[in-house]
């Protein structure tokens, strides 16, 4: 809080005391305001409405203390909620919706999933993630969500709309990554019409190298063809075309 929130603070918690019958003199005020003013005013507001629901004896600063840090804790992922999102991580098709916190703890647990210790993984996640959170509430600091987007461009769709229904991004955002990945999928058709009748057109957000070496096996595949029924051919040139296109752009 700001010296300037010092009136209002008076006021919230003379009226969390009201009902318990206190009266309090400057000095009481104070001992409250030394306890409580590095929260911001809205937190220590939202703690004052539950204490006064849910409080069963007068209020003390370290009660109200306590209520508040622990509905900052509420607001994040518990270490296996957060390992199930960041697991998703290890599949490059799939997208990703996550905080910073657990992104950097699934780094630091990386190497033991890549050998194959899984249960190693999820040790060193959870401790890395613990302390992180820690941290991150003792500088009173609220869950901030990150997308890591995967190749599929499906796979992108569905966990921004679930994050948004979630409440983890906000509607503006979520939209706008929503529209950008439609876009690109209709880019992607478009690509891929364009590989099947031979009239190639650069995809917006190629990588060239992948593009290039698609392009490369789908011609080989064109000139194996020639003997080939036409209704085998169409099926022998897309399958590899379609299960190869969902990793070859990227946003």
């Amino acid at each position: 809080m700001q010296a300037n929130d010092r009136e209002r603070f008076n006021d919230l918690i003379r009226t969390l005391c009201k009902p318990y019958r206190l009266e309090l003199d400057a000095t009481d005020f104070d001992i409250w305001w030394v306890v409580l003013n590095e929260f911001p005013f809205e937190a220590i507001e939202a703690s004052v409405v539950q204490y006064l629901k849910t409080g069963k004896y007068a209020p003390k600063p370290a009660d109200l203390y306590t209520v508040i840090l622990d509905r900052y804790r509420s607001l994040w992922w518990s270490p296996d909620e957060a390992w199930v999102h960041a697991l998703k991580a290890a599949d490059e098709d799939e997208t990703v919706v996550w905080t910073n916190e657990a992104a950097t703890a699934f780094g630091e647990a990386r190497i033991a999933l890549e050998r194959g210790d899984e249960f190693g993984a999820r040790a060193a996640f959870i401790k890395a993630y613990q302390r992180l959170v820690e941290a991150a509430i003792e500088d009173r600091r609220v869950p901030e969500y990150t997308v890591s987007l995967g190749f599929d461009r499906q796979r992108r769709i569905n966990a921004i709309q679930q994050a948004k229904a979630q409440g983890y991004l906000p509607a503006d955002r979520a939209n706008r990554l929503l529209a950008e990945n439609s876009q690109g999928m209709k880019e992607d058709a478009r690509a891929i019409v364009g590989l099947i009748t031979g009239n190639v057109v650069e995809h917006p957000s190629a990588n060239a190298k992948r593009l290039a070496d698609l392009m490369r096996e789908t011609l080989a595949v064109k000139s194996r063809m020639i003997i080939w029924p036409f209704h085998k051919q169409v099926w022998l040139f897309c399958v590899p075309v379609f299960h190869r296109l969902q990793g070859c752009f990227t946003s």
